[in-house]
């Protein structure tokens, strides 16, 4: 079983010609509204790719709100854990995503906000039923503190995303058995460019198992405790639209170690996945599901 713990967004994706620079104005090419949020992206990615899937997030009592509980639904998360509330909107994501592909985001957390500490608290029994847990830091730092703790007490392998870095400390990683970041991200965690020894070094000191650093069309490193690191390749495709790639990754890389892969298949295996999310539009609508990646 696979628990998510993390955040809810509408997208709001705008085609533009390239991602407009500070005090520039450019055309859009429309506005595209779909189901995402880095903890739903996750949560579906994984779900479609054959895991059993639970979430913890928020969402309003709005439009929003049941577009995201329905497409979760539809990938097979189990959503009966979901808070919806009146007292706040359903968060929303504003992207721009370029001619190329590429994107940049803003996230409006509103709902997310009020996935609280006491809100983890109170679904403890679902970290009693959980092998994996996952978390990004779309929802509040302190909400992913609690997390970590309850799956410390249950022996739950925690996995994070440290994304957005605005909020990462260290003590975030307290408990947490499998890292997976980006290259940008790796580099600020590590405080210099992600080099085998310093990753190595890194993972004794802080007692992570799985280190995998994202590096998008030049594929993955893998790095294991005590082994030597892994490049991974990833396939050669026309992208489109990267928004939810490294969340598909992700969710295909903790789908495939819960169903028993070693790392480098489950790293193998996520790589796929994400080629095949970033031909297509949007984020959830375009994961792939097991049957498309076999």
């Amino acid at each position: 079983m696979i628990l998510t713990v993390g955040s809810l967004n509408v997208d709001h994706a705008i085609g533009v010609p390239h991602i407009p620079r500070p005090g520039e104005t450019v055309a859009a090419s429309g506005v595209t509204v779909s189901p995402g949020g880095k903890g739903g992206n996750v949560a579906v990615a994984a779900a479609k790719l054959g895991g059993k899937v639970n979430m913890l997030g928020c969402v309003g009592r709005d439009a929003g709100g049941e577009l995201l509980l329905s497409s979760l639904a539809a990938a097979g998360v189990e959503t009966a854990r979901v808070l919806q509330t009146g007292d706040a909107d359903t968060s929303a994501a504003y992207i721009c995503v370029s001619a190329d592909g590429e994107n940049a985001i803003a996230v409006d957390g509103t709902a997310n906000r009020l996935v609280t500490p006491q809100y983890v608290q109170d679904n403890a029994d679902a970290f009693a039923a959980a092998d994996f847990c996952i978390m990004q830091l779309e929802i509040p730092r302190q909400t992913v503190l609690a997390a970590l703790r309850l799956c410390r007490q249950h022996g739950v392998r925690a996995v994070l995303n440290p994304s957005p870095l605005d909020q990462f400390g260290e003590d975030l990683l307290c408990g947490v058995d499998i890292l997976v970041a980006n290259a940008a991200e790796a580099e600020v965690i590590l405080g210099k460019a992600p080099k085998d020894v310093a990753v190595q070094d890194f993972m004794a000191a802080h007692g992570i198992s799985i280190f995998v650093i994202t590096r998008g069309g030049a594929g993955s490193r893998l790095y294991l405790r005590d082994a030597p690191a892994t490049d991974i390749s990833a396939n050669r495709v026309v992208a489109v639209d990267t928004t939810g790639a490294g969340d598909t990754y992700l969710g295909a890389f903790v789908a495939a170690l819960d169903r028993g892969d070693d790392p480098r298949q489950a790293a193998e295996f996520a790589g796929r996945a994400a080629g095949i999310a970033v031909t297509r539009r949007g984020a959830q609508a375009a994961m792939p599901t097991l049957e498309e990646l076999q």
